[in-house]
């Protein structure tokens, strides 16, 4: 690939944000990216979660190395 895909952990605010129905699209940008970085931000994944959401920094790597290792 020709692209970085730069991944910011802070964004998946909820459990079911890692588990979407449809991944092909995140996929495709995985096996096509050139590399791929995370920020991980233990911190601001605290702040960006949802109320009543237990979604960590080390739960949400956990889920995207899984995510990339499978494509």
């Amino acid at each position: 690939g020709s692209f970085v895909l730069d991944v910011d952990l802070d964004v998946f605010n909820t459990a079911n944000a890692v588990h979407p129905n449809c991944t092909l699209e995140f996929c495709r940008l995985i096996k096509n990216a050139s590399l791929i970085t995370v920020a991980r931000e233990p911190g601001c994944v605290a702040d960006c979660r949802r109320p009543g959401e237990a979604v960590d920094a080390e739960m949400l790597e956990g889920e995207l190395l899984r995510m990339i290792r499978a494509s």
